[in-house]
């Protein structure tokens, strides 16, 4: 998915996770916006519970990819 033609000599896997990270933080990045786009458009704080719940959720998850990719910070 993220290489053309494998190389020699581990070039090739550098270059993949370096496409994968910039693949993820595109993701990340989306997520983000359509979030605050959401709590912007919410005019009550009361419907913020299941937000809270979904975001605690996928900071979990986000901790987790950084364990996946090293030298990234998505779940800090």
């Amino acid at each position: 998915m993220f290489l053309r033609s494998p190389d020699e000599g581990g070039r090739s896997s550098t270059l993949a996770l370096e496409k994968l990270r910039t693949f993820v933080a595109g993701l990340v990045d989306q997520y983000v916006a359509v979030v605050g786009v959401r709590v912007a458009a919410e005019p009550d704080t009361a419907h913020y519970a299941p937000l809270t719940t979904a975001l605690d959720k996928f900071h979990r998850r986000l901790h987790a990819i950084t364990q996946l990719l090293p030298n990234t910070s998505f779940g800090e």
